[in-house]
């Protein structure tokens, strides 16, 4: 019986470490090769000019960055605002569709990262490497500029559904990195997200994580914005939540609703701001109506500078 008893014992510490390589093991949709050290120039339209790019990830995997800048301001000396868009989950790059000629248009300059999780390139779900990726992208985006200085008073960095919570967790984690943060649709507990996320996605995080939240919580609360409240220091850059009544993934109770809640009591005035609609999930950024709102509320684009949806509530700030 004893024999067993040890048998039984030695089988229950091997197993998660027999899962957690075949977790690792699964295969990620999203792989690519690494691109090569070189920028290539091309011109967008007669005012934008695109750099395709690269960067080296946390952990040395090089991948593919998109620059889009006027081309009125290069070798000018100007000063530019800029914005950061981190993508939705399965994503790459988002600065190659009809938000590419607004840099151009409207006078900043706008980039794009291809992302790197631990076992995924585009299902990173908040992993902490993506994170100071992320935070560190406008020092690196400054050195690729043309003769051009970025604004270090606007600083944005934008992100939607995954791309939304990574913008947060940068936001909560490193308060300096941005002037503001704008997550639209974000999940603030991934642990609580993970049953409701489709098969392919999850399988993914648990590869990031080697398992699922019962075996690996600690790994879905390091990736989660609640686990983050009331840490900031004071005088951090501003946070600006989009979320949807009618989205169940982060207008659910347990996402963004809480996460306010609790965040709010521990924010200075104008530290967070709230905007409250009823989109479906991800509208904030697939739709050119809706993105231009927010783009709006930001000042990268005047009033009026594009049509803009108005299906939101005036901005809770605190």
């Amino acid at each position: 019986m004893r024999r067993l008893a040890l048998l039984i014992g030695l089988s229950c510490l091997l197993v998660p470490a027999v899962a957690q390589a075949d977790w690792r093991a699964v295969p990620d949709p999203s792989a690519r090769p690494d691109v090569p050290a070189v920028t290539i120039r091309q011109d967008v339209d007669a005012k934008t000019v695109m750099l395709r790019t690269w960067y080296d990830t946390w952990n040395g995997r090089r991948r593919a960055m998109t620059i889009l800048f006027p081309r009125a301001a290069e070798n000018t000396g100007r000063v530019l605002p800029l914005l950061v868009a981190a993508h939705p989950a399965g994503g790459a790059s988002t600065c190659v569709d009809q938000i590419a000629s607004l840099a151009g248009r409207f006078g900043f300059v706008l980039a794009c990262l291809d992302g790197q999780g631990i076992s995924t390139r585009a299902f990173s779900y908040g992993a902490p490497g993506q994170i100071a990726d992320l935070a560190a992208a406008p020092r690196l985006i400054a050195g690729r500029l043309p003769g051009m200085k970025l604004d270090a008073r606007k600083l944005y960095l934008v992100g939607s559904s995954m791309g939304g919570t990574e913008a947060l967790l940068v936001g909560l984690r490193y308060p300096g990195a941005y002037s503001e943060t704008v997550a639209l649709d974000p999940v603030t507990d991934l642990g609580f997200r993970f049953n409701s996320l489709p098969l392919v996605r999850r399988n993914q995080l648990e590869a990031e994580c080697a398992g699922p939240p019962t075996l690996r919580g600690s790994c879905y609360v390091v990736r989660s914005p609640i686990a983050y409240v009331g840490k900031r220091a004071l005088g951090s850059a501003v946070l600006n939540v989009w979320w949807s009544t009618t989205d169940p993934v982060s207008g659910a109770p347990q996402q963004v609703p809480r996460f306010l809640a609790a965040e709010r009591s521990f924010m200075q005035p104008g530290q967070l701001r709230e905007r409250v609609g009823a989109w479906g999930h991800g509208a904030l950024w697939d739709r050119a109506d809706h993105r231009a709102a927010w783009l709006i509320d930001l000042g990268l684009v005047p009033p009026g500078g594009l049509p803009a949806t108005t299906d939101f509530l005036p901005s809770d700030s605190r």
